[in-house]
């Protein structure tokens, strides 16, 4: 697919709300009514707003990254982490995730901090996070199911 033209990264508001759970609705298929904490813009403010951005094309959001700030928690220095990062299907690969989460590193250059970002095992995310400067860091997940 070839770059979207007019594509426009800004720092997300509480306007962006509908369209952040429009994006996420086109990914996951749920509908979230009712459900307010579990829509994808109810974790804006639990995280860190000047870490979180949206993707537009025409006024349209078309993807969204979300940040906090973190690590000491994990014995690792203060870090922007990436919590949810998500673009509409119809607008995928076409480089909308690496300019959301350029605009994150940006903010984490400015304010000197790491970025980090924990994804599931996924070869293709994986070797953009790589492009983008990221190294594999020092945490490890284990998981315990129940009986």
């Amino acid at each position: 697919m070839e770059p979207i033209q007019g594509l426009k990264i800004r720092g997300m508001t509480e306007r962006d709300f509908a369209g952040i759970d429009d994006v996420d609705k086109r990914i996951t298929g749920r509908e979230w009514a009712g459900a307010a904490s579990r829509r994808a813009s109810s974790h804006f403010w639990t995280y860190y707003p000047p870490l979180s951005f949206v993707a537009e094309v025409d006024g349209k959001i078309v993807g969204f990254i979300i940040g906090s700030m973190g690590g000491p928690e994990y014995s690792l220095p203060v870090s922007g982490w990436v919590n949810t990062l998500a673009v509409d299907p119809d607008y995928s690969g076409r480089g909308i995730g690496p300019a959301l989460l350029k605009a994150f590193i940006d903010v984490c250059e400015i304010s000197r901090i790491p970025s980090r970002m924990m994804i599931p095992r996924n070869e293709h995310f994986e070797k953009l996070l790589l492009a983008l400067g990221f190294e594999q860091g020092h945490l490890v997940d284990y998981v315990r199911k129940p009986r």
